[in-house]
């Protein structure tokens, strides 16, 4: 698994017991973000989608970054979290053994090295492969 230093200071959260079916995303490095969303909703979004109308964006340290900076760490978050949905997948795929989750995992999955992901980042119009780097 490939590992991107810029998502060192982000991490996922939960709280079950005030807001369920929300996680959030947290940046612990300076500048500090907190970006919490609903996971039903989220599942389908895409980046514009999910910041637009999904996700909660407080900045932590009381004021905003300038906008170039904002999207970089929003980009940031979005592809720390597309890679850790990457991994929650395919940990669920080695534990599965229904075939229709079997068929439905193969249908995500590269095309090249078959690494099953919903969250394959996008770069424009193209989806890029966290595990091989393959775009398609």
């Amino acid at each position: 698994m490939q590992t991107f230093d810029s998502h060192r200071h982000f991490w996922l959260g939960e709280n079950h017991q005030h807001f369920p079916g929300q996680e959030v995303i947290f940046k612990l490095s300076f500048p500090r973000v907190f970006i919490r969303y609903d996971v039903d909703r989220a599942i389908f979004a895409d980046f514009d989608d999910f910041f637009a109308s999904i996700a909660e964006v407080q900045w932590i340290d009381g004021e905003r970054p300038d906008e170039a900076t904002q999207l970089q760490i929003l980009a940031d978050a979005w592809n720390f979290l597309c890679i850790e949905e990457q991994i929650l997948e395919r940990d669920m795929c080695e534990d599965e053994d229904d075939e229709d989750f079997s068929e439905l995992a193969k249908s995500l999955a590269c095309p090249n090295c078959n690494w099953v992901s919903t969250g394959n980042i996008k770069d424009g119009n193209q989806q890029y492969c966290i595990h091989c780097g393959h775009s398609w």
